[in-house]
């Protein structure tokens, strides 16, 4: 039987967090799909609780010798059977009819692109502020010719995946912003799905914290909406589960302080 979905997942050290998603998987209630995880030579147990699934999903395991995101992703796209490809992370989390809810909306619009809304896996009270005031921003951009998304996890018609060249793995974040803007370049408006959701994980700004992850993705922002791409290294931004982190964001920052570095990057940025 054909698979109507391919769910992608690129993964690098990601045991802890890869077992909770497949378990989510397993409960569908949709069963019509596979699951293409790539690999990126993970040094800890991430094969070994793929290979535990197998009995329980159609799934593939393929290795890329490139840890990168996008690179995985593409990779993942070029072995998969279905109509329609699911890009979610290791470290999400969804319920059991995100499957089917896909399905009813895909048979119902037809539309090329879709976008499940993120939801921060934390509760803390100003992470969900960061995240709505987040999400308010990406819905108003889809009103103006430069359209943001959610997040990672994105749903593709195969064809039109391919037909853009898939994510462009050479630049150093933000390549899925990038894809759904050349998506709109070529007259494709992606259909945003705030009934259809996803949980990701908060672990980034948990470690590094709050301040200094808005931080980071506020210089990515500036460059990405003045040059269109983020083509260069900007700051340490590390995949996988065991990423290490710098040493320098376990400090303490006063906001003013924070606020005059950011600054002085973002002059230093516009400059170049």
């Amino acid at each position: 039987m054909k698979r109507n979905f391919s769910v992608i997942i690129p993964t690098l050290n990601e045991e802890r967090y890869l077992q909770k998603l497949l378990q989510d998987l397993t409960k569908q209630q949709d069963k019509n799909f596979e699951v293409v995880i790539v690999d990126g030579y993970s040094e800890d147990n991430t094969q070994g609780v793929a290979q535990d699934f197998e009995d329980k999903l159609v799934i593939k395991v393929i290795f890329s010798k490139k840890r990168n995101p996008a690179v995985q992703r593409n990779l993942g796209s070029s072995v998969a059977v279905a109509d329609y490809l699911i890009f979610l992370d290791a470290d999400m989390r969804i319920g059991k009819l995100f499957i089917s809810k896909i399905r009813k909306e895909v048979e119902s619009h037809h539309y090329l692109l879709y976008l499940p809304l993120h939801l921060p896996s934390s509760t803390v009270y100003h992470d969900e502020i960061i995240s709505k005031v987040t999400s308010f921003f990406v819905e108003v951009s889809h009103l103006t010719d430069r359209p943001f998304t959610y997040g990672p996890c994105m749903i593709f018609w195969k064809k039109f995946f391919h037909f853009l060249g898939g994510f462009d793995d050479r630049v150093f974040l933000f390549e899925d912003h990038h894809i759904v803007q050349k998506a709109r370049k070529h007259g494709v408006h992606a259909k945003l799905l705030p009934e259809v959701s996803v949980k990701f994980s908060w672990r980034r700004y948990e470690k590094e914290g709050r301040l200094n992850v808005l931080g980071k993705y506020f210089i990515a922002s500036t460059q990405f909406i003045t040059k269109g791409r983020v083509d260069k290294k900007l700051f340490e931004y590390e995949m996988g589960g065991k990423a290490k982190y710098l040493s320098e964001v376990k400090k303490s920052w006063h906001i003013d302080e924070f606020i005059a570095r950011k600054l002085k990057e973002l002059h230093t940025l516009i400059r170049e």
